[in-house]
């Protein structure tokens, strides 16, 4: 009987320890509007014990083109201009993932959303520091183009509006 208690109490033991180093860290950006005063709300939940995978340190002096995803500073960055070497920032047109605020300096491209102004715009053609409120560059996007209904399949990557915010699938 001691016997079968002991191998019991092993076992476990083993899996406590398996189930300790086994479980990763996950981390999950939301990105919300509160559309009472348009303040921009970043929730991160969870913690980076690693780099996702993917996605590289920024090197400082290294050049880097659209789309190139970095991790800078604890956040992850996209970099949304042509080319550059300069270290990630709004100014040099670098955004964090998952952020839709329209910047003067950041590089549009055609079919890019933005939200602004408790508006969201989508880029009509390539442009930078073009207000998205009075510019041709921006079509002003009814919310039901991209309003994400639930049950409803998405790619990844999409772009969704759902209950005043916008977010990434």
């Amino acid at each position: 009987m001691l016997t079968i208690h002991k191998r019991l109490i092993t076992i476990f033991i083993l899996f406590v320890i398996f189930s300790l180093f086994s479980s990763y860290n996950t981390f999950a950006y939301w990105y919300q509007i509160n559309n009472s005063t348009n303040e921009v709300v970043n929730i991160p939940l969870g913690s980076w014990f690693t780099i996702p995978n993917g996605v590289n340190l920024y090197v400082q002096g290294n050049t880097y083109s659209t789309g190139d995803l970095v991790w800078y500073e604890n956040q992850l960055w996209i970099f949304r201009g042509n080319s550059t070497t300069l270290s990630p920032s709004i100014t040099n047109g670098w955004t964090t993932y998952n952020d839709y605020n329209w910047y003067p300096s950041i590089i549009y491209r055609e079919d890019d959303i933005v939200f602004y102004n408790g508006t969201v715009y989508k880029a009509s053609y390539y442009n930078t520091n073009q207000n998205p409120s009075s510019s041709n560059a921006w079509i002003n996007t009814n919310t039901n183009d991209v309003e994400w209904k639930i049950g409803q399949a998405s790619n990844m990557n999409t772009v969704v509006y759902y209950q005043g915010q916008l977010h990434i699938h």
